[in-house]
């Protein structure tokens, strides 16, 4: 907007945010002999970068000793027969599961059973992006780590190696080793978590941004 002319004086940020009450806090652990459970929820389209989540997924499993680990993908859309054909031919089988659609009261069971989560967003073809993902303020309020990319706004939300990890978009390799780095450290999770529950509390609070909005509307018209 500055670069269009806009008045700096008169360009403010309002970021979205999330009903934080809405969210439980709880720690991630891992069981001694329980695998290590990533998920990642949203559409299956382009910008969300769900096959690079898939070929990261193989790549991670790939290297030795890696730990077990189990992908859960939630969500529907246009590359969903797309991206299960993908996880086929890389022979992932029962490793990764695709739910589709599921009512919101499901999708919280499957969030509060794993341990990370993860979004590969990346700006897609037609110049289609995110801004600051809501899935992923879901998530870091609920107490999970996570895994996303540099993209956008992302990283005004995560912060690397305090919240989660991050990676270059469409940078699968990169990923990979965010994977393994993450599944082999699960004492990191808990602060981890916590510093991302403490982050959208403190900045992405819903309640909080609409009375500053509020506030902001009130000043516009006492200018009017």
């Amino acid at each position: 907007l500055l670069a269009l002319g806009a008045p700096a004086e008169r360009t403010l940020v309002h970021r979205m945010g999330v009903d934080v009450s809405r969210f439980v806090e709880a720690p991630r652990t891992l069981a001694v002999g329980e695998p290590v459970r990533f998920i990642g929820v949203g559409r299956m389209v382009e910008k969300k970068g769900f096959d690079d989540a898939i070929a990261a997924f193989a790549a991670f499993r790939a290297t030795p000793d890696a730990p077990q680990a189990t992908l859960t993908l939630i969500g529907g859309g246009e590359l969903r027969a797309a991206l299960e054909a993908r996880a086929r031919a890389l022979g992932l089988g029962e490793a990764v599961r695709f739910t589709g659609l599921l009512p919101h009261a499901k999708v919280a069971e499957e969030l509060a059973r794993a341990h990370v989560f993860v979004l590969s967003s990346r700006t897609a073809r037609s110049g289609d992006m995110e801004g600051i993902p809501v899935a992923l303020m879901e998530a870091m309020a609920q107490g999970m780590p996570v895994l996303a990319t540099r993209h956008s706004g992302t990283p005004e939300l995560v912060e690397h190696e305090v919240s989660g990890l991050l990676c270059a978009e469409g940078d699968r390799a990169g990923l990979a080793a965010n994977m393994a780095a993450i599944a082999r450290a699960p004492e990191r999770w808990q602060e981890m978590g916590a510093a991302g529950a403490a982050k959208v509390r403190n900045e992405f609070d819903l309640n909080a941004w609409n009375d500053k909005l509020a506030e902001r509307l009130t000043a516009l018209y006492g200018k009017a």
